[in-house]
């Protein structure tokens, strides 16, 4: 139980000072990039990524103009090949990291290049390209917009079961628009089924929806964000989804025990194990119950 709370309980019930990591091996990945109608979500992923033995990892981009809002996407991976061997590809920030940001500066002002972007990125992604394991994994979020004077960015991601994709997103897309929310982008990935974590944001095996979002620093913008978010959130668990805790703690105590109904015990254990409240954070402060 206490190792469940640990590992999934945001730092309520321990501090972990020493692990084993369990190391894999280095190899070459040739990254593919194929097209597709967000409709078809669920059948495309169960045909063409989730029993494919090949792909090590997989992610999907969408459209975001004006007239195609997340109706299109693009499904990327990066699968094994015999091509070439790890130790000739030299671990390099990828070339797509710099100029996704140099297209972020553009977007954020300029939100009709989204009508483009989708285009000129699956132009790039479909490109042939190897890549090792480790340069895969070698990216810096150091280079992406920092909040400053007059905007703040904001993570959010959700993690919808696959059958129900298409319907978020749908739902998604009318919100957005209905409150001129700027995003400025939105990616999928899958996430496993965890029992390990006490607090865990994947009861069964789901799509994670992660979104990258410019709000202005004025009060009516982040208003304005917090009614979008809350409409989202119910959407979401209407669909049998769950959101990630720690980002904007944005959700009403409501959401948070219908997205977790595991949270009351969770409070009562951090009572019986910490009735000091030694270990503590934002999150636990703001719905302690």
């Amino acid at each position: 139980e206490l190792f469940s709370l640990v590992v999934g309980g945001y730092g309520l019930f321990g501090i972990i000072i020493e692990v084993t990591l369990e190391l894999t091996e280095d190899k070459v990945l040739e990254r593919k990039a194929v097209t597709f109608e967000t409709k078809d979500f669920a059948s495309f992923f169960k045909n063409n990524v989730q029993n494919n033995p090949n792909i090590e990892f997989w992610s999907a981009r969408f459209s975001l103009g004006s007239n195609d809002l997340y109706t299109r996407a693009l499904s990327i991976t990066y699968e094994t090949t015999d091509q070439g061997s790890p130790k000739d590809l030299v671990i390099k920030e990828d070339n797509y990291q710099l100029w996704a940001l140099k297209a972020f500066g553009l977007v954020k002002p300029f939100k009709a290049l989204n009508n483009i972007r989708f285009d000129l990125e699956a132009a790039f992604f479909k490109k042939p390209k190897l890549i090792s394991r480790n340069n895969f994994m070698n990216g810096s979020i150091k280079r992406l917009p920092q909040n400053n004077k007059k905007d703040m960015y904001i993570l959010q991601e959700y993690f919808i079961p696959y059958d129900n994709v298409n319907s978020f997103l749908e739902s998604f897309a009318v919100l957005t628009k209905q409150y001129n929310i700027n995003i400025l982008n939105i990616t999928a990935r899958h996430v496993g089924k965890d029992t390990n974590a006490f607090l865990s944001f994947a009861p069964q095996d789901a799509c994670a929806l992660v979104l990258y979002i410019r709000v202005p620093k004025k009060d009516k913008d982040y208003l304005t964000t917090a009614q979008w978010t809350s409409q989202l959130l119910d959407k979401c668990m209407d669909l049998n989804g769950v959101y990630y805790l720690p980002y904007q703690l944005l959700a009403t105590r409501d959401q948070l025990d219908r997205a977790y109904p595991q949270v009351r015990n969770f409070m009562e254990l951090k009572r019986k194990y910490d009735p000091l409240e030694i270990l503590t954070n934002k999150m636990y402060e703001h719905y302690a119950y």
